[in-house]
């Protein structure tokens, strides 16, 4: 894996940011909702600006994500490429599967970060 660029710790995740994408390691029983997805998309945008970009969200911790806020919460059209979802358990793993229902834009879903930044770096080289 490359090396961290900038990291940013909030009171519901940890981002580390690369050149071209972000991996998000959300915190124990923590919820991604309508305020924290405008929080991370506000956040992603001010560092990466114009550049486009990929979202991994590393999900070692249970957690829960709204899904509607990928219908209404995401960074300016064109500036996300995608999202990865890393998830080892078949909750987690279901979870994601819920949530690609309401994407907009590329959604896979994976069980190691490896494949996952893998998968980034291809989709960000298309």
């Amino acid at each position: 894996m490359a090396e961290v660029a900038h990291k940013i710790e909030l009171d519901f995740t940890t981002l580390e940011f690369f050149s071209k994408y972000v991996i998000s390691n959300l915190k124990e029983d923590r919820s991604v909702e309508k305020e924290e997805a405008n929080t991370l998309s506000k956040i992603c945008t001010d560092y990466y600006g114009t550049k486009r970009f990929v979202y991994i969200s590393h999900r070692i911790n249970k957690c829960n994500v709204d899904p509607t806020v990928y219908i209404s919460n995401m960074p300016k059209e064109g500036q996300l490429r995608g999202i990865a979802v890393v998830a080892a358990n078949t909750p987690a793993i279901k979870s994601a599967k819920f949530e690609r229902l309401f994407a907009t834009f590329e959604f896979e879903i994976f069980t190691e970060l490896d494949d996952a930044i893998e998968w980034a770096q291809e989709l960000m080289e298309e």
